[in-house]
């Protein structure tokens, strides 16, 4: 069974590694959902008892005026907080850090040394190999927080408030780049946020098919299904649920790629039978 308190949040800052950070930390076993920034249900955040929030990077710059900001509700749901990249500066600037402009863009690889000891380094190399993408960097971090790393060229790296339970990284641990990332994640996800249960997508299936047989119960359904992945994933799981009383219909548009259409009728009249509906539009 899924265990409700072993919930990591992700909140997307329009990182294009966002989907990333999800994808490291399930490879670890974990639950977690990704919200965007501006569409966080928190009435569905306090029914899930978070174990800890992740800040994703973004293409932004905190010192611009519509750039997103930093809901201080997050704050105050009182868990383990993970900023990366444009998340940690969201939360320097949150908390009266400065933030700088950089002279020139760094990207790629760069190498890291410890300054301070951190439950996120634990069983990191003292010198270890991340990847960098960012305009501004920290040039004064918080009152009341630590420096934990610099990089090779002298910008902060990371930074921590231990009481409050705040980490930030100025690099991206969730790209291949990073050496060191996984263990960081991992520190992240069972030192810090104390994670216990491991997560099995067999587990998430099972209960996902059990709530939708709960819910739907005799009713038929229609499921407009593309052949795309989102649609043939739904498709599978009502059809473990309700068998005979899902309908799928797909619309031939006449915009696929060469021979999709085909492809998609084979496979799927074959699973579905005569409740798979074609139609040429």
């Amino acid at each position: 069974m899924l265990v409700e308190n072993e919930t990591i949040l992700i909140i997307d800052y329009g990182s294009q590694y966002t989907q990333l950070i999800a994808r490291k930390i399930r490879e670890q076993n974990v639950y977690c959902i990704v919200h965007p920034y501006n569409k966080i249900n928190y009435n569905f955040l306090n029914n899930k008892n978070l174990s800890g929030i992740i800040l994703s990077g973004g293409p932004n710059s905190v010192k611009d005026k519509k750039s997103p900001k930093l809901d201080k509700k997050i704050l105050l749901l009182k868990t383990p907080i993970l900023g990366i990249c444009y998340g940690l500066q969201l939360l320097c600037k949150e908390f009266n850090g400065k933030i700088g402009q950089s002279s020139s863009r760094e990207y790629g690889h760069s190498l890291i040394s410890h300054k301070n000891k951190s439950l996120l380094f634990r069983g990191v190399k003292k010198n270890s190999q991340v990847w960098m993408s960012h305009g501004d960097h920290i040039s004064r971090e918080p009152k009341e927080f630590v420096v934990t790393s610099f990089s090779n060229k002298n910008v902060i790296s990371s930074i921590e408030n231990k009481k409050k339970m705040i980490f930030g990284l100025q690099f991206h641990p969730e790209v291949y780049h990073s050496l060191d990332g996984k263990q960081i994640l991992s520190n992240f996800l069972f030192n810090i946020c104390n994670i216990s249960s491991k997560f099995k997508l067999e587990d998430f299936l099972i209960n996902k098919i059990n709530e939708l047989k709960n819910t739907l119960k005799n009713k038929k359904v229609i499921c407009g299904l593309s052949g795309g992945v989102d649609s043939t994933v739904t498709s599978f799981l009502l059809h473990k649920a309700i068998k005979n009383n899902l309908f799928c219909i797909f619309v031939d548009h006449g915009l696929l790629r060469f021979n999709e259409s085909n492809e998609v009728v084979l496979i799927f009249k074959k699973k579905f039978g005569k409740n798979f509906i074609q139609i040429d539009a």
